[in-house]
């Protein structure tokens, strides 16, 4: 619920501060190395700079790495675990808008996140995927990367993004070797994007 209403509040700062800077809005799918989540985004865009400000949501999964620390993987018990918040920069090559716009983003991903961690089988000598269920941590992915949008129709765009980064989780209980741990994190994205006609 913090993070609906941060969101909330992050959006309505930004738009007051570029109430003349073109706006959008996007939708896209996310694979990371520890969680995968649907993401919707509002963004300002002036000349070569974009800021941008939205939810994600978190998709349960069965941890399938056999090594590593991503035998961790993020799972939510509870609606409100699910919904984490993201904020971005994005520097576009061109200030114009064009049919392919590529761009160099960063982003920081924050949420509030169990983990499910697979359980050794010692008759097969292998990791099983179904195990138990930690505390929520607090789960913050900072990337930067780069991006292309491409013209479908008119105001509608399709975009990609791949990036590299660190993943940090921490919490207060001992469920962990250490209170706060951190692992290098991949991002990669596809979605749509809608531009608004500009209010200039």
């Amino acid at each position: 619920m913090k993070s609906i209403i941060l969101a909330f509040l992050l959006l309505f700062s930004i738009g007051v501060y570029s109430q003349k800077w073109e706006k959008s809005v996007n939708a896209n799918y996310n694979w990371t190395f520890i969680a995968q989540s649907i993401e919707g985004s509002v963004n300002f865009r002036n000349g070569h700079h974009v800021l941008a400000a939205g939810i994600q949501v978190y998709l349960n999964q069965y941890a399938d790495f056999y090594e590593g620390a991503y035998k961790n993987v993020g799972y939510a018990e509870n609606w409100y675990d699910r919904i984490g918040l993201n904020v971005s920069y994005q520097y576009n090559i061109w200030k114009d808008t064009r049919v392919v716009n590529p761009y160099f983003f960063y982003q920081n991903q924050v949420s509030h996140l169990c983990f499910r961690r697979p359980v050794y089988d010692s008759t097969s000598y292998g990791w099983g995927e179904i195990g138990e269920i930690s505390d929520p941590h607090w789960l913050m992915q900072q990337f930067i990367g780069i991006g292309f949008n491409f013209q479908l129709y008119e105001n509608i765009y399709i975009f990609q993004e791949a990036g590299l980064g660190a993943a940090f989780w921490w919490s207060g209980n001992d469920y962990y070797m250490q209170k706060v741990q951190w692992e290098w994190d991949y991002t990669l994205k596809i979605g749509l994007l809608y531009r608004f006609a500009s209010s200039q």
